[in-house]
């Protein structure tokens, strides 16, 4: 009986997919939405006495090709039915299972278990009466309504069965927490063979791609701008001669700090001193350890920080401090700042009739300011709020010359411009651009398959004979290895700001549950780049991070398990009772009934008898009932 339904199987998903359902018949039919047919009612499989028809078949085909093509997909109905079938099968097969033990409700239960539903709650989770009183005043067929209701119960009892066994210890739930919340440092070898592009090569891709080399259509702007900032808070100056006097940073933290990391004392870990710190966080390279800052104004609002600790790279000497802040914000009322947003709004439709937004400004009693000159790459524009360049520069390169802007709404303020020059993009000599063409002729030299190959090659020895980066020098020393030195890092914070952009689980799984000198890889980063690593350091939470941290997620942790575990249990449950179906033959595919006849089809049905015995309806204050009980037991492990 085995092999016949893995034979049926087989020809199954050979016929689907191999052959064109033009010439299959009634499945295809089904799919072009032709004219009803009493064929879709046909059972094309079965899983014991539960029949699964065409019809059913071909809408869980729709809803896959519609789902599939909602996401961006170009989905293939002929290659998706039998993965649709497959699904239809264990669907079935679970329902099959659970009502092996013919679990009988009374109507009462049933209804109070509908109650319960999302669709009869309101937004703050409680029984909305009216939702319930509309719902039984609908012509329904509440045999057929109280039927899928109690299968929906009949499966969460076999699911609460099956997933029994997936309890979780104490002990786990700290050792993920510890994982979680374990940093270390490595360093990373990149593995990347040294290239020589040839002049021919660089000058094709410098006349293959000329556009990407011109310069960057630049404009200036007329602007106003409106603030939307809120006033320094009073209670910055308090803080700041509290956290001087002596007063605990990290306590003051979490009782006034609006920034996320509040709950862990304000805590920062390490920042990098580089170019692009943001300039709210630049005091910290001025302040001395244990020193605490001004309040300095920034994207979110008033920033006080403590420095408590400073280090330099051994490899580049660049500094870093660990430090604390203090997010205080600063915003206007949704009244005044609604009412600022009206007059940017009514400054720009006035600009735009009159075709005058030096006029406009005027009229609103506004300064008229010029921006310096920008391009969709600029990071800083003169004269506008650094917070806000990214959302001006944004708005205003899509607009031509002489063009006016609507409301333009950024982090501090709300814009009205008008561009007053274009400066349109020109195309550079290669003499000018002939290192970034070199380098883009190098990365795409690399992306060819035989520099792939030896890269695959060069890692397929580093892995047999290697035991830390430098055996790497030893075995490939013209292979100029690039070694980078990475921060303090963890599964819940990861590093980026090395540059390097592999993934921490990745990382930890090749070398971070070893001692220093574990030595790991291959491992590849998301622009497909190759590098081997050693671990470095390793520090596993320290008392305090146990002390702010445990008890506020032990909860979703030990959930997080649970539903892994129980996912695990379900699918061990589900294969087994596959295996012992398909034995017994309780599993069968109808092939003649799945390929149909040259008939038309489309759907077929017709209206379903109504039971006019209905549920009642809810009281203005529904009374709780009691469930009834059952004609039989729960299941329970040992019963399956």
């Amino acid at each position: 009986m085995r092999s016949r339904f893995y034979k049926v199987t087989l020809w199954v998903i050979i016929i689907l997919v191999g052959l064109s359902f033009a010439a299959a018949g009634t499945l295809n039919r089904f799919l072009s939405r032709k004219k009803p047919d009493q064929a879709l009612l046909d059972t094309v499989a079965s899983v014991g006495d539960i029949p699964i028809t065409l019809r059913e078949l071909g809408m869980g085909i729709r809803a896959e090709v519609e789902q599939r093509a909602r996401r961006g997909e170009s989905p293939d109905a002929e290659a998706l039915a039998p993965l649709v079938l497959d699904a239809f099968i264990t669907r079935a097969l679970l329902s099959w299972k659970a009502n092996q033990r013919h679990l009988r409700f009374e109507d009462g239960y049933v209804d109070e278990r509908l109650k319960s539903s999302e669709d009869f709650l309101d937004e703050q989770g409680v029984f909305d009466a009216g939702r319930w009183n509309k719902f039984v005043e609908s012509p329904l067929d509440w045999n057929a309504v109280r039927q899928q209701q109690s299968e929906r119960i009949r499966m969460e009892i076999l699911d609460r069965v099956i997933s029994a066994s997936a309890r979780v210890l104490y002990s786990e739930v700290r050792e993920v927490f510890e994982q979680k919340y374990t940093k270390i440092s490595v360093k990373y070898a990149l593995i990347q063979p040294a290239l020589e592009p040839t002049d021919e090569q660089i000058q094709k891709h410098y006349e293959e791609n000329k556009e990407q080399y011109q310069t960057a259509a630049e404009r200036v702007a007329e602007f106003v701008a409106i603030s939307l900032k809120g006033e320094r808070p009073p209670l910055a100056d308090e803080l700041v001669n509290r956290a001087r006097a002596g007063e605990d940073f990290a306590e003051l933290a979490k009782e006034f700090s609006a920034a996320p990391n509040a709950a862990n004392g304000g805590a920062l870990d390490w920042v990098v001193q580089r170019p692009t710190l943001p300039a709210h966080q630049a005091i910290l390279f001025e302040l001395p350890v244990d020193g605490v800052s001004d309040p300095i104004e920034g994207p979110s609002g008033y920033y006080i920080y403590k420095v408590e600790e400073e280090r330099s790279s051994e490899i580049d000497e660049v500094r870093s401090v660990r430090a604390r802040q203090i997010l205080l914000r600063s915003s206007l009322d949704a009244e005044t700042r609604q009412a600022r947003v009206d007059q940017a709004t009514a400054v720009a439709e006035q600009a735009r009739q009159q075709g005058d937004l030096a006029g406009a400004a005027a009229d609103a009693g506004l300064e008229l300011r010029v921006s310096g000159r920008f391009s969709r790459g600029s990071i800083s524009i003169e004269h506008v709020a650094p917070e806000d360049a990214f959302s001006f520069r944004n708005r205003l390169t899509q607009l031509d010359l002489g063009a006016i802007s609507d409301a333009v709404m950024a982090r501090s303020n709300v814009y009205v411009a008008e561009v007053i020059e274009v400066v349109p993009p020109k195309d550079r000599a290669i003499e000018e651009v002939r290192d970034d063409v070199i380098a883009d002729t190098m990365a795409a030299l690399r992306m060819e398959p035989e520099y792939l190959e030896e890269v695959a090659r060069i890692c397929d020895e580093i892995a047999e004979n290697a035991q830390s980066i430098d055996d790497i020098k030893t075995l490939f020393p013209d292979l100029e290895l690039e070694v980078t030195e990475s921060n303090d890092f963890s599964l819940k914070e990861p590093d980026f700001r090395s540059g390097i952009f592999v993934r921490p689980q990745h990382v930890f799984a090749a070398v971070g549950w070893g001692e220093p000198g574990t030595f790991g890889g291959p491992l590849m980063d998301y622009a497909g780049k190759t590098y081997f690593v050693e671990l470095m350091t390793k520090n596993p939470p320290a008392e305090t991070v146990w002390e702010e941290n445990f008890a506020s997620e032990e909860e979703s942790i030990r959930r997080s398990l649970r539903m892994a575990r129980g996912t695990a249990r379900r699918q061990d449950y589900l294969t087994d009772l596959r295996r012992r179906a398909e034995m017994a033959g309780v599993i069968n595919v109808d092939i003649e009934k799945l390929l149909g006849t040259e008939e038309d089809a489309d759907r077929a049905g017709g209206e379903p008898s109504r039971d006019t015995t209905a549920a009642a309806q809810a009281e203005t204050e529904p009374v709780e009932q009691a469930p009834a009980a059952s004609t039989e037991e729960e299941p329970t492990p040992q019963d399956l």
